[in-house]
């Protein structure tokens, strides 16, 4: 069969979730055609697998520490039109590709494609419009998220929403699914073979901020705090400097996973698949929430019980030492209620038995 995924391109975490997913189609149909219209980060990840078709993300304006709703619409005043022709190019994909489904991340575009070729389609995203805490409302930037995870609700065949600590379940062509993780812990090596390997003698402390920027001033205070901690942090995908023997900065790895296996602990912002991952590996976490993203508010929200919040608005060094010091002094009693957590499937393969499941009906 044929499947064609709309993905966006911005940050790492809705290419991997993709990437899981592709992974068990590829498992459970051998014959299986994929091709992907995508932009940004995931252009270049998926650019030596799979035969690719450009669209137009949206903008976010650089910055360290927060998304800026009025820099965020003034920086795409032109997507409207951006939008449009990305229907057009998926639409005209679809007519020359002829896939069985649209599976869309995210990107209501491949939605709004699939609807007017009368494709089935499959939306994936986590925001939660009946779980979102809304009173966190940042105008016309939350209206516009709202209006088109609903379009995208309302017109797709079947949506995929992945959770965190919600239930697993279905309401109507509304499919609640487990955490979408590439490997579960059992699929890869044991702890000690991995510390071996990696040349660990104490489990690291990781640090992601998933290729996004808003975390790079979050980046650079731990960097400048970690000389006074007896850990050793690990610093993933970006392009700074350490300050101290205790820190090793490195690029994207795509066994990030085999790392997250051996580590004590994780800080990073709030994106899902980053929560994900956490919480499947039973990781304690300190997360910082974007600024006025409505998406990381609601992650943040559903992982009360396992993980030390911050406070990206007021960050400094002593604040920094503060959080730091506090997961440190919570790691037990929040590996203690990690515990607990159990998934029966990875969503991974939920969500590829629905998206066939959406073809045969």
């Amino acid at each position: 069969m044929k499947y064609l995924f709309v993905i966006t391109g911005i940050g790492f975490g809705h290419l991997m979730r993709e990437e899981a997913v592709i992974r068990e189609l590829l498992r459970k149909d051998k014959d299986a055609e994929i091709k992907i219209a995508t932009y940004g980060l995931a252009l270049n990840y998926f650019k030596k697998r799979f035969p690719l078709t450009e669209i137009i993300g949206q903008k976010f304006p650089d910055a360290k520490s927060e998304v800026d709703a009025t820099k965020v619409i003034f920086s795409n005043l032109f997507y409207p039109f951006q939008y449009f022709n990305n229907i057009k190019k998926i639409k005209e994909l679809i007519n020359k590709f002829k896939p069985d489904v649209v599976i869309s991340d995210a990107e209501p575009e491949g939605i709004v494609a699939a609807k007017a070729t009368n494709t089935r389609s499959v939306y994936i995203y986590n925001l939660d419009l009946h779980n979102a805490r809304f009173e966190q409302n940042f105008g016309l930037y939350t209206y516009i998220i709202k209006k088109a995870v609903s379009y995208a609700h309302k017109n797709a065949s079947q949506t995929i929403i992945p959770v965190l600590t919600q239930p697993a379940r279905r309401e109507g062509k509304i499919n609640y699914v487990n955490p979408i993780i590439r490997d579960l812990p059992q699929a890869l090596p044991l702890e000690t073979r991995l510390m071996h390997e990696f040349g660990f003698n104490k489990q690291p402390i990781l640090i992601t901020i998933g290729g996004a920027k808003f975390g790079l001033k979050l980046v650079k205070n731990i960097i400048n705090v970690a000389h006074y901690y007896d850990e050793s942090f690990i610093v993933f995908g970006v392009n700074l400097q350490p300050k101290s023997s205790n820190v090793t900065i490195l690029p994207f790895q795509p066994n990030f996973l085999e790392y997250l296996k051996i580590s004590n602990a994780l800080i990073g912002l709030a994106g899902h698949c980053t929560l994900s991952e956490a919480l499947v590996y039973k990781k304690p976490s300190l997360i910082f929430p974007i600024p006025y993203y409505l998406e990381q508010y609601q992650n943040s929200y559903l992982m009360n019980d396992y993980c030390i919040k911050g406070d990206m608005e007021n960050l400094g060094l002593i604040y920094m030492r503060n959080k730091i010091d506090k997961l440190l002094n919570n790691l037990e009693s929040l590996q203690n209620n990690l515990k607990n957590y159990q998934i029966s499937k990875n969503g991974a393969i939920e969500a590829a038995e629905i998206i066939l499941q959406t073809i045969a009906r």
